[in-house]
């Protein structure tokens, strides 16, 4: 690693870890004017296609200008800017209502209008194509998992024609709120061509899971917001988990099969998903 390091600071200066990121470590690089670096814990192709995502919507002003790569080998170390703002979590960790309120309005809109505004059969940007094929054998995993998520995979879309270009890991906690109330959204490692309803369930869930007390409002505004942009049909709860289960299913498939604690962690999660109310009736 210390060999990753000098290569940062021999080009653009010294660095400081930023906290958050699942998987991969991020350090802000004190420069001249401040820049962020990312670098792969696992493999390279999350980042190239995050590269892929922020050159995509570079015109959006949505997302984090992507400066450089510095290197393509292993470990990949990809340069962008650094944004300010607050952290939505931070907002909702606050407990300011009419600011949370204020952040989830503004999330469904720009999500319907600026992300959500690229279709897959006009756009073909080499980014991954989501769709769901088969349960990867997991250790620690139980088959009770695998068969209480069944009915919920057949609930995914896989029509092409229906896809768009999504985030992938969407939500409070990667969202940089500043004055004006506008937003940047950060991390595009996720980022797939797949059915819209993926970034409205994992948001929805996320709240649900870290926020309970708060979410159902919240995301009846999130929602709400996405609908006055894009207008898709009632949304259920059915729907909800199902891509929230998607979600998860994805992440185990991501994490070191000796890592038993991190999926048991997200084992739980898939456990509680079955029995949540995530949403309440259909928005």
């Amino acid at each position: 690693m210390s060999d990753v390091f000098k290569r940062i600071t021999d080009k653009y200066g010294s660095v400081d870890p930023l906290t958050g990121g699942f998987t991969n470590m991020t350090y802000l690089i004190k420069s001249r004017k401040p820049l962020v670096a990312k670098i792969a814990a696992f493999s390279n192709e999350d980042l190239l296609n995050e590269k892929t995502a922020l050159h995509h919507l570079k015109e959006t002003a949505l997302v984090p200008e992507f400066v450089d790569i510095l290197t393509e080998e292993t470990p990949f170390i990809l340069i962008t800017s650094f944004e300010e703002g607050m952290n939505g979590q931070a907002i909702l960790d606050a407990g300011n209502m009419e600011r949370a309120n204020s952040l989830f309005y503004k999330m469904g809109e720009r999500l319907a209008r600026d992300i959500h505004f690229y279709h897959f059969k006009d756009h073909k940007t080499p980014l991954r194509q989501g769709g769901w094929t088969f349960f990867p054998k997991i250790p620690f995993v139980s088959q009770d998992l695998i068969n209480k998520s069944r009915p919920y995979m057949d609930v995914i879309n896989d029509n092409p024609a229906e896809w768009v270009l999504t985030h992938g890991d969407y939500g409070a906690h990667n969202i940089l709120f500043h004055s004006g109330d506008q937003l940047k959204v950060i991390d595009w490692e996720w980022s797939e061509w797949f059915h819209p309803l993926v970034d409205i369930a994992w948001t929805c869930w996320n709240t649900k899971l870290h926020y309970a007390d708060i979410a159902d409002p919240l995301n009846q505004t999130f929602i709400r917001a996405y609908k006055s942009v894009n207008p898709l049909p009632s949304i259920t709860d059915e729907e909800i988990k199902a891509y929230a289960l998607y979600k998860i299913w994805n992440i185990l498939k991501r994490i070191p099969y000796d890592d038993k604690a991190t999926i048991e962690k997200w084992s739980t999660r898939m456990q509680w998903t079955f029995s949540a109310k995530i949403i309440q009736g259909s928005l």
